[in-house]
């Protein structure tokens, strides 16, 4: 039998520097409501990515600036 040392693992580059809304929710149960109030108080930061001209877009939102709010609550 060998022992090998479990090295700890850093998880926080586990998820993408980016997320789109419903991932939000889905990952940090933060609504859809809740997370566009969020980025309009300038709480978190945000992306929207749309071609020129066009109505709709991708909102996307900055992961370590979720976690950085989410952290600061805790204080």
């Amino acid at each position: 039998m060998t022992t090998a040392t479990i090295e700890h693992r850093d998880t926080s580059d586990s998820l993408p520097e980016f997320l789109r809304i419903p991932d939000v929710e889905r990952l940090f149960g933060l609504k859809r409501g809740l997370t566009y109030q969020l980025i309009g108080a300038g709480k978190i930061k945000s992306v929207s990515l749309r071609k020129k001209g066009a109505r709709t877009g991708i909102r996307l939102v900055a992961t370590q600036s979720l976690r950085d709010f989410l952290n600061g609550q805790m204080e």
